[in-house]
């Protein structure tokens, strides 16, 4: 029974600092309203379980790099008061982790949404239901960029 509570505690701080890292780290926001367009391009397009599969793990990477580099960045600053060049390589080092994976899933995902099926479908979609589109298409661009900005975001 004790080992199911310590579980239970690690998944609560595992949530808590998601959560952290959603409220404080601009970036990591930037990733999640662009893997919620992705999202919905899928559904859109309707794409297969093996690409469903894919597109969640190209989400599922580029978040936890962003993640590991948030984490990598404020323990360097919690050991290094002074400007060091070791601590501005770790940080770069760790940016650059996620500059590579977010660079993967932007040509993956070029690959999957712009295949001629796909784009007919998009546009079918769009023509079939301009009345729905539209408006959560802008409503979904001002969410992104409150979401993006850390509109109402507090400290962890």
């Amino acid at each position: 029974m004790k080992q199911l509570a310590g579980l239970g505690r690690s998944f609560r701080c595992a949530l808590r600092g998601i959560a952290c890292g959603i409220k404080e780290e601009r970036n990591l926001r930037i990733h999640l309203a662009a893997a919620g367009g992705a999202l919905g391009l899928g559904v859109i397009y309707r794409l297969p379980a093996g690409l469903w599969a894919l597109l969640l793990l190209l989400i599922a990477l580029v978040l936890t790099a962003e993640l590991v580099n948030s984490a990598v960045e404020r323990a360097v600053d919690l050991t290094c008061g002074d400007y060091h060049t070791l601590a501005r390589d770790a940080k770069d080092i760790a940016a650059g982790a996620v500059l590579v994976t977010a660079a993967a899933a932007v040509v993956i995902g070029l690959l999957l949404f712009l295949r001629p099926e796909g784009l007919r479908r998009l546009f079918a979609f769009i023509r079939g239901r301009p009345l729905v589109f539209w408006p959560c298409a802008l409503g979904y661009g001002v969410l992104a960029l409150a979401f993006i900005s850390g509109l109402g975001g507090k400290k962890c």
